[in-house]
């Protein structure tokens, strides 16, 4: 059984998480100043830890309701990944909801960040696509036992088929109905190969490892 807790992320780890995406400049760190109503121009640290606290009280109602809204939903998403993947899984995981708009994953801890603003339906999806990530890799790791932990993440092409994936298992299974959303990056349904979008190609050649509308 995959189980998900969900609790607030700790100041000293809220400061890190976003610092790291907003020294990303450019788009990333502009989609979260608006998210987040952060001011660039006075001290980041002491920014993040102002809005931090003034909005705690509302992260941990969401946790409550964020865990019951999974709970509910729990037993369908395992049902659901058994016939994707063809095995059960049994592990936990440990959602940090917190101010950051972005979902990063961390394999090794079996953890995701979920943003405190998105809907019990959005935070569904999103826990969902994390999981799959955490599924994905644990049986390619049996698979492949000689490609390095270090090529999962971003940039490496096998980070990138795992981002990829997303599209077909949620598309050629029941998850898609936990949210109307995409549940995969956006530049996916627009980046095209031979006149077809990344997605479009991701479902015709998967198409035949999925049983539709079962």
């Amino acid at each position: 059984m995959i189980n998900v807790k969900f609790e607030v992320i700790d100041l000293e780890n809220q400061l890190d998480i976003l610092k790291a995406f907003l020294k990303r400049g450019g788009k990333t760190a502009d989609y979260i100043a608006k998210h987040t109503g952060l001011d660039f121009s006075g001290d980041i640290d002491a920014e993040i830890e102002r809005i931090y606290h003034q909005n705690f009280d509302i992260m941990q109602k969401k946790c409550v309701e964020f865990q019951k809204a999974w709970d509910e939903k729990r037993d369908f998403i395992n049902q659901e990944f058994t016939k994707i993947f063809g095995e059960e899984f049994n592990f936990d995981c440990v959602s940090r909801v917190n101010l950051n708009p972005i979902s990063p994953r961390f394999l090794d801890e079996k953890t995701f960040d979920m943003d405190f603003k998105q809907d019990n339906n959005e935070m569904l999806k999103t826990s969902a696509h994390e999981i799959v990530h955490f599924a994905w890799f644990e049986v390619l790791a049996r698979a492949f036992p000689e490609i390095p932990r270090t090529h999962y993440e971003s940039p490496n092409l096998v980070w990138l088929v795992s981002e990829i994936a997303v599209e077909p298992i949620f598309r050629f299974s029941k998850l898609h109905t936990l949210s109307s959303t995409l549940p995969a990056y956006s530049q996916f349904y627009e980046d095209k190969i031979d006149g077809k979008t990344v997605a479009e190609n991701a479902n015709s050649a998967e198409k035949q490892h999925f049983d539709v509308g079962k």
